[in-house]
């Protein structure tokens, strides 16, 4: 009975892995726009072309720290909705919604 939950917990892992990273999530703020997947990779950051001077150096830092902020803390909320999601699934018939579903 574990063996095959385990094994099945495994597997559930994976799937959540690759559903994690094929899940996009868009944050803009001000001019500067950051993709990243749910597994908080990295994928595309956009700047509004007149940050782009040395003057604004110090203002485009500011800003890009704010919305990799914003968007990490987006990816938290959908990994941890999928984790719930994925747990409960698992769970024998009477232990459903112990997770937050």
């Amino acid at each position: 009975m574990f063996g095959d939950l385990m094994g099945n917990m495994k597997a559930q892992q994976e799937e959540m892995e690759r559903t994690l990273k094929a899940i996009k999530i868009d944050h803009t703020f001000d001019g500067i726009s950051v993709q990243i997947n749910a597994s908080k990779e990295i994928l595309n950051i956009d700047i509004k072309p007149d940050y782009l001077d040395e003057e604004r150096k110090e203002e485009l830092e500011d800003k890009l720290i704010l919305v990799l902020s914003e968007v990490m803390k987006k990816a938290d909320e959908v990994s941890a909705e999928k984790a719930s999601g994925m747990i409960n699934s698992i769970l024998p018939g009477g232990l459903n919604g112990m997770f937050g579903q």
